[in-house]
């Protein structure tokens, strides 16, 4: 038997039948156009996701609890400027970055699990390593290219964050 990820549900595929069942609708808010699996230090298996081909934000991390169970663990997204995320914003007004990976599990944001970054970060999710270590450039700077190492784990299984220093590509 073979699972695989497609129209943002988990399938399994019987190798010798060619028949697939489907085991679970792992996101029902919004599209995959990207999407990479990925196994964590921890022993987990995670499935990073973006809208867009290769990653537009929102960029979304959800853990593979079992069969068809994932649960949303991280997103980044970017900000008009408040902070706040903003489904509606036009593009080119974007101007921060947020990173929010869950601490206790409960799938909301709090402020301390939040990250603000004075700049917009494209994520490339089809670069994105079997380590989970996301790669991303600086908008309007191509000429480098950063990535985001997993350094940790929270209580529930999301990514650790680390400092707003440390998220900065000039650190």
């Amino acid at each position: 038997m073979l699972a695989v990820r497609a129209q943002n549900c988990e399938w399994r595929i019987d190798r010798k039948t060619g028949a697939a069942t489907c085991l679970g609708v792992i996101n029902r808010d919004s599209a995959f156009g990207c999407a990479r699996f990925g196994l964590g230090e921890n022993g987990h298996v995670y499935l990073v996701t973006s809208e867009g081909d290769r990653g537009a934000c929102p960029v979304r991390i959800f853990e593979r609890l079992g069969d068809g169970d994932y649960k949303l663990r991280g997103k980044i997204d970017w900000t008009g400027g408040d902070g706040q995320e903003d489904a509606k914003m036009e593009s080119g007004k974007e101007k921060q970055t947020v990173l929010w990976f869950d601490k206790n599990g409960d799938g909301l944001e709090q402020p301390d699990e939040r990250v603000v970054v004075a700049s917009v970060l494209d994520f490339n999710i089809a670069w994105t390593m079997p380590d989970l270590t996301l790669h991303y450039g600086v908008r309007g700077n191509r000429q480098q290219e950063f990535m985001l190492k997993v350094v940790g784990w929270t209580e529930c299984g999301a990514r650790a964050l680390r400092s707003r220093k440390e998220h900065s590509p000039a650190a």
